[in-house]
């Protein structure tokens, strides 16, 4: 059974965008286990050169017209096996609507991944825009589909409220702990833990102006300390003006874009791992902080709350506020004394190799495509 895999974008491991990553794994992890795996693209820039894959990759123009199909992905919709299955990945793409058509005309099979876009917060924002575009076009979409492929708890308690008659599937991202290899390089020294982040410079979604302002307090109240923040994103003017204004300035790092063993490095230098979001779909930043037997502080939106929480793999935060992490702050630092936040890591890891593995998730996907 071919698998083709749709995404905006190019499915580059190397992007801060987490939809990219995630086609990526899937598609190499279905092609090791033996899958007729492609990935097609939907690009501004067909043309541009690319990371080299273990799976053929085919990138398609995108328009202006943001429901225009490309003629020549028309086309190979044309020429592909009949028992093909596509699996689209974005939610509230209307290239994606037009598509779909083209793929019930061709009675060709299709799930959907919305990526987190059906969470209660994300159909908060700009909330009559959304509900006009699900009822005028997503909704035939979703209910045209094989099925609706949702990534966190959260997002499938929303994706109730809306008019979905799809069957609906929960299977999350992952995160493979061989591709976490590196050489380790201490980097400079501090007293006290260094706390990071890794992942887009989002203030609201990611609840960075959160994590600043807890850090804060934390740092005044011990005196010890540092946060890292790896990454880059539109925020980033506004959370440096913010980490000024707090009088923190000289204890925030703002690292950039870091990918690859470098990225890596950087992580493994600190202590912990903060992901205080106010909504997402499942971060993979997460699964590879804790791959790294890095102890992490998540809270409910994440998604992962429940496996960190079972796995005894680092903290969970009761509420999302700066007054929470102010106390997961100490509790680290109480539990670096102790070796506790050593164990806490390694049963991160432990955690990442018996439930998140890519290809335990991609298995459970090619048996939903069969299905």
């Amino acid at each position: 059974m071919p698998i083709v895999h749709i995404l905006l974008g190019k499915a580059n491991p190397n992007r801060a965008n987490g939809v990219n990553k995630v086609v990526n794994e899937l598609a190499r992890s279905q092609h090791q286990l033996g899958e007729q795996v492609a990935v097609w693209g939907i690009t501004p820039s067909p043309e541009a050169p690319t990371v080299a894959r273990c799976y053929p990759i085919r990138f398609f123009q995108a328009h202006r017209n943001p429901f225009k199909v490309d003629g020549q992905l028309i086309k190979a919709l044309h020429e592909v096996n009949p028992t093909t299955v596509f699996h689209l990945h974005g939610g509230f793409i209307p290239a994606f609507f037009a598509l779909h058509k083209w793929l019930v005309r061709l009675n060709l099979r299709f799930i959907f991944t919305p990526h987190g876009s059906y969470n209660h917060a994300a159909l908060s924002k700009s909330s009559l825009r959304k509900t006009l575009y699900f009822n005028c076009f997503e909704r035939s979409m979703v209910n045209h589909a094989k099925a609706l492929h949702l990534i966190g708890k959260s997002e499938l308690e929303s994706s109730h409220q809306l008019p979905i008659t799809a069957a609906k599937v929960l299977v999350p991202n992952g995160q493979n702990l061989e591709d976490l290899q590196f050489k380790f390089e201490a980097i400079g020294s501090t007293e006290g833990p260094v706390f990071s982040f890794c992942g887009r410079l989002k203030t609201k979604v990611k609840g960075l102006d959160l994590l600043l302002r807890g850090f804060s307090s934390f740092f005044k109240a011990s005196g010890k300390g540092q946060l890292w923040l790896i990454g880059d994103g539109p925020d980033r003017q506004e959370l440096e003006a913010m980490a000024t204004e707090l009088g923190i300035a000289n204890q925030v790092v703002f690292w950039g874009a870091r990918f690859g063993e470098e990225k890596l490095n950087l992580l493994a230098n600190s202590d912990a791992f903060f992901h205080p979001s106010r909504y997402e779909g499942l971060p993979t930043a997460v699964l590879e902080a804790s791959g790294l037997a890095l102890p992490v502080v998540v809270s409910e939106a994440t998604n992962l709350a429940e496996a960190v929480a079972g796995s005894q793999a680092g903290y969970v935060l009761q509420s999302n506020t700066c007054e929470s992490i102010h106390k997961a702050c100490f509790e680290i630092l109480e539990d670096k004394t102790t070796g506790d936040l050593k164990k806490k890591g390694q049963n991160g890891r432990l955690m990442v190799a018996s439930r998140f593995s890519w290809k335990q998730i991609s298995q459970e996907l090619i048996h939903i495509y069969n299905d």
